[in-house]
């Protein structure tokens, strides 16, 4: 399955970009490099209409889909293939959320790479209106690329952590990142945060029953780090971590999740990427053909 990359030329496209390119070549995928035509409430939809207008979109795009090849063929280096993988596509008029999604759809897209700051597709991707619309529409994984992720030191994904706690969700976490290890040979992190010493036998509980989860052939540990400060220890582990997968919230609450809690600090903080399944997920890899209705699933229906 090929990975959607929301794009522009900008830092945080860049970062996005780069990040895409690492999770196609770990797993041999294809890239879609997706730029959108620009739609507002002051008739720029309208204009995009005119061919001449068309014309002058598609030389920007051009201009810089050229500068995104420049960007991917110094972060590939020895890769010689890395090019056929990649395809560039302008799409739109519309919202850049929805047009990422659309194109996710239409493809088969089984993630979506984003930037976390700066501007986004045509000048409007930021942490709030086109990252929370993902977050909170997405029926595939988005991946978040951090601040600056364009200047590290290029590596293979090895070590996922998975953020776990006592409901049935995080363990869609644990399945995606089983999945993602063992087509990549990496190793799987099962953290839980917990805000006193008392918490820590619940939170080995936990820890435990995600690491039953992953299968054998994996490697697989845990962690019960103790902190208030449960977002900000997440953003910032104190291990080696090449990746953060967690599980959005009920949509009831993504708002306030996405302005002040702990997916939107983990956005604007993490200092490596972070990837948000879907809420409501229903298909996980790992050899498992879904999940039954939880009691975690129960109550989001009970509340929407």
């Amino acid at each position: 399955m090929p990975i959607i990359v929301g794009y522009t030329d900008t830092p945080g496209g860049h970062d996005a970009l780069v990040l895409g390119a690492r999770f196609a070549r770990a797993g041999d995928r294809r890239v879609n490099v997706v730029t959108a035509y620009p739609e507002d409430g002051g008739g720029l939809a309208a204009a995009a209409s005119d061919p001449r207008w068309i014309q002058d979109a598609e030389k920007t795009a051009r201009r810089r889909f050229a500068n995104a090849r420049k960007r991917l063929a110094r972060d590939a280096e020895e890769d010689a293939d890395s090019e056929n993988k990649v395809k560039y596509s302008i799409v739109g008029p519309g919202k850049p959320a929805e047009i990422l999604l659309d194109e996710a759809k239409q493809v088969g897209a089984d993630l979506i790479v984003v930037g976390s700051v700066g501007h986004g597709l045509l000048g409007r991707l930021a942490v709030g209106r086109t990252v929370h619309s993902l977050l909170a529409s997405a029926t595939v994984p988005v991946v978040i690329a951090p601040r600056g992720y364009r200047h590290t030191v290029r590596r293979q994904f090895r070590v996922l952590a998975v953020a776990v706690d006592n409901t049935d969700k995080s363990l869609r976490a644990v399945d995606f990142a089983a999945d993602l290890a063992g087509r990549i040979d990496a190793q799987i992190e099962c953290v839980t945060v917990v805000a006193t010493d008392g918490a820590r036998p619940e939170g080995a509980r936990q820890v435990a029953r995600a690491r039953s989860r992953v299968p054998t052939d994996l490697d697989a540990y845990g962690h019960v780090l103790v902190d208030h400060d449960i977002p900000g220890t997440l953003a910032d582990l104190p291990l080696k971590v090449d990746a953060l997968i967690v599980v959005a919230r009920g949509y009831s609450i993504m708002r306030r999740l996405l302005l002040g809690n702990v997916i939107g600090r983990l956005v604007r903080g993490s200092s490596y990427p972070v990837v948000v399944l879907p809420n409501h997920e229903h298909v996980v890899q790992s050899g498992r053909s879904g999940h039954e209705a939880t009691t975690d699933d129960a109550e989001d229906s009970a509340g929407h």
